[in-house]
């Protein structure tokens, strides 16, 4: 009988996962340090003059496309 601290298997799932939440980090922190910081009057206006009307727009687009799958063209 063996007494191991860690199996084969285990320590290869664990070293794995290491190395999948290095490179999760690693891309991170690259993507963080490299786009530029936006200031706050900036993100106001991306929201509200660009990402709020584009969600309008898809909600209606998509509600259009739904009606016709399940009543068909008005004039059809």
């Amino acid at each position: 009988m063996s007494f191991r601290l860690v199996e084969i298997p285990n320590f290869f799932a664990a070293f794995w996962l290491g190395i999948k939440t290095f490179g999760l980090l690693f891309i991170y922190v690259w993507i963080r340090a490299t786009l530029p910081r936006l200031r706050y009057d900036q993100l106001m206006e991306l929201g509200w003059k660009r990402m709020i009307p584009i969600s309008l727009i898809w909600l209606l687009l998509t509600s259009v496309v739904l009606g016709i799958r399940e009543f068909g063209l008005p004039w059809s």
